[in-house]
């Protein structure tokens, strides 16, 4: 390394140890991220030990949120670590089912909403003819003709005409 790409090269590996997704995809994280060790590589060539895939995995996986924090545990107990692009898959992988769910929890959401403001739409109408009205009790009536109960006699137009 020469003196000229010192301080620029200092400057890469702290952005690659401080970078964080934040409220990036993972996708724009992993690509601002490769772009560090990719500039990294160019200016100061590195033996391969010191760019092994595994500190790179490392390092994309410690960048991310919280909320990928089951996926690394997963990752972490295989038997042999992923490569950084297994890794980045798996990752995004998550991304996605995550922005399914969201998506589809959201119309649900919508649905809901639109059945609620349909019933309380369709109630204000109903009040508005008069307000709501229970249905009278006609179970005391009994048709004097058939014996059927809630019947009655003037309900019947065979009986005493059409009008």
């Amino acid at each position: 390394m020469n003196a000229i790409n010192g301080p620029r090269v200092f400057e890469l590996r702290r952005s690659v140890y401080t970078t964080k997704q934040g409220s990036d995809s993972v996708a724009l994280f992993f690509n601002k991220i490769k772009r560090l060790w990719e500039e990294l590589a160019i200016l100061k060539p590195e033996p391969a030990a010191a760019l092994n895939g595994e500190e790179r995995m490392m390092k994309f996986l410690m960048g991310l949120g919280d909320k990928y924090d089951a996926i690394m545990n997963q990752i972490f107990l295989m038997d042999l670590l992923p490569t950084v692009a297994k890794t980045y898959s798996m990752v995004s992988e998550v991304e996605k089912r995550r922005v399914l769910q969201s998506t589809a929890l959201e119309e649900a959401d919508n649905t809901v909403m639109q059945i609620k403001n349909y019933t309380e739409n369709r109630q204000q109408v109903v009040a508005g003819r008069g307000g709501f009205r229970r249905r009278e009790d006609k179970s005391h009536l009994k048709c004097e003709n058939y014996g059927r109960i809630v019947h009655v006699k003037a309900g019947y137009f065979k009986l005493v005409g059409y009008p």
